[in-house]
């Protein structure tokens, strides 16, 4: 990892530059694909404020950090890079995970089944008439609503077979089946 240490209105000396470059090498124990740092000290007054940016593949951080001491502010922001660089580890990870959890549920494809033989015997067929509840259309539709089926098939009380359907979020329709 390339590391930059630049000074504004403040030039840092060699014992500096060496503390900032020893902190700012662990960054990439946490997150290898790092390629370049960064660093900005400036002094204001009393305070000096360190930034620091790093680059590296899918990767584009800033962080900050104030302090009266430069040492205290170089500390404050490459924790910061590095919780951050902890979290976007964090979430790679996790959606490396759920992809393969995603890959792994699919099913193996099933082998079409051979055919059933064929048999000489009767098949005898029973019909049952499907229950329809004796509803108003008012009634159909409130009961439609209530519920989460998309339609309902209902008798009006002078049996005649209607449908009700879901037209909107609070609309039905009413079909005619005479």
């Amino acid at each position: 990892m390339d590391v930059t240490i630049k000074g504004r209105h403040w030039s840092p000396g060699t014992t500096f530059r060496e503390f900032a470059t020893k902190r700012m090498q662990k960054l990439p124990r946490i997150f290898p694909s790092l390629i370049r740092a960064e660093m900005t000290l400036t002094r204001e007054g009393h305070r000096h404020q360190a930034e620091l940016r790093v680059h590296g593949n899918g990767v584009d951080l800033l962080t900050k950090g104030v302090d009266v001491d430069p040492r205290t502010a170089v500390d404050t922001v490459v924790e910061k890079a590095e919780r951050a660089l902890e979290r976007r580890k964090d979430r790679l990870k996790d959606r490396k995970k759920r992809a393969g959890a995603r890959g792994q549920a699919r099913p193996a494809p099933v082998a079409e089944l051979p055919p059933l033989p064929r048999t000489r015997a009767t098949v005898t067929v029973v019909r049952e008439a499907a229950k329809r509840p004796v509803l108003s259309a008012n009634a159909a539709a409130t009961s439609l609503l209530r519920g989460r089926k998309p339609f309902l098939v209902f008798t009006e009380p002078s049996g005649e077979v209607r449908v009700a359907y879901r037209r909107g979020e609070r609309e039905v329709g009413i079909l005619e089946l005479d």
